[in-house]
């Protein structure tokens, strides 16, 4: 149908943030919608909550994790000229829709990103992160050399460009499968645009036991997308994250030589956090902000990385 935005929301276990999920898209300026949810084999509440809404609610269950095959079978239920791609833990700006669409009057434009920002900076770990959006998503020279090198995940999209280059591939369930979807936008020779003032709100883990979780669980996915971009794969960074089960190793047989490790590690990742918040300017607390970023790094590169070999051993 003309101009109708079909939003397709795949859901597993969201029954805590899906009713402000869909809540936020009811309150949508741009009113020439439909809502689909794809429950993906909750064994929450989350099938029930999503009949309480005027919503289409589909029903499956995949043996594979991920967000690639709900998505495919939500969008193959789609009506709509443009699709909305929706995380079931993230709520929408009233405008947003609104401010993305205007976009589309050029024909060359086939997909467009919003700005994200962090639902629940209520914690040290969520305030780090939310300067970390801040400073990326705030630079619009950053933003155009990160769509030009198919680094962004384009959620907003005619429906026609979407079929024409394949949709969702099944290879990639999780991870990495929207970038992988922009990226091939581009390639058919179509362009994107990010607009700042599209503003979404996404739930960050709050805890270093949660960020663990998931950089595990992204890493454990993430090997689909590196078969398919080996390029996106950093031997050197992957050997680094695992730097801290190296030193913790040594200190058995010298721990004088761990030491020193340690400390160079130390110095490497402050010389990182440093490099990305030299364009952090303006915010409060940049030193209490490094030692964040040191913390959450370390954390979070070095469960990624194991996640990354529990997927290659697994397969």
């Amino acid at each position: 149908m003309r101009n109708l935005v079909s939003i397709v929301i795949a859901a597993r276990n969201n029954a805590d943030t899906l009713g402000q999920c869909i809540e936020s898209l009811l309150s949508q300026t741009y009113k020439n919608t439909e809502i689909i949810v794809v429950n993906d084999g909750s064994t929450d509440n989350t099938a029930r909550l999503a009949k309480r809404y005027p919503v289409k609610v589909v029903s499956i269950r995949h043996t594979i994790y991920g967000c690639s095959r709900p998505r495919r079978r939500g969008i193959g239920k789609a009506k709509g000229e443009f699709i909305l791609i929706v995380d079931a833990d993230a709520k929408y700006h009233p405008r947003y829709i609104e401010r993305l669409i205007r976009h589309f009057k050029d024909r060359r434009i086939a997909a467009a990103a919003g700005r994200v920002i962090v639902w629940n900076p209520d914690t040290w770990i969520t305030r780090c992160r939310e300067v970390m959006y801040k400073v990326r998503f705030d630079d619009p020279a950053n933003m155009e050399k990160e769509i030009k090198a198919g680094k962004i995940a384009a959620w907003f999209m005619r429906k026609k460009a979407y079929d024409e280059v394949g949709g969702h591939d099944r290879s990639i369930p999780h991870i990495g499968e929207d970038v992988d979807v922009t990226r091939r936008i581009l390639k058919a020779g179509y362009n994107v645009v990010y607009e700042p003032t599209a503003f979404w709100r996404h739930k960050y883990p709050s805890t270093l036991k949660e960020v663990a979780r998931r950089s595990f669980n992204y890493g454990r996915s993430a090997v689909h997308f590196y078969k398919k971009y080996p390029d996106e794969f950093s031997t050197a960074r992957f050997l680094f994250s695992l730097s801290p089960l190296f030193i913790a190793l040594l200190l058995l047989i010298s721990p004088a030589i761990a030491l020193v490790l340690l400390l160079i590690y130390l110095a490497v990742l402050e010389g990182q956090a440093c490099r990305w918040f030299a364009r952090a300017k303006g915010y409060k607390n940049r030193y209490y902000l490094l030692g964040c970023y040191a913390v959450i790094g370390t954390v979070g590169s070095f469960a990624h990385s194991l996640g990354v070999m529990k997927g290659v051993f697994s397969k």
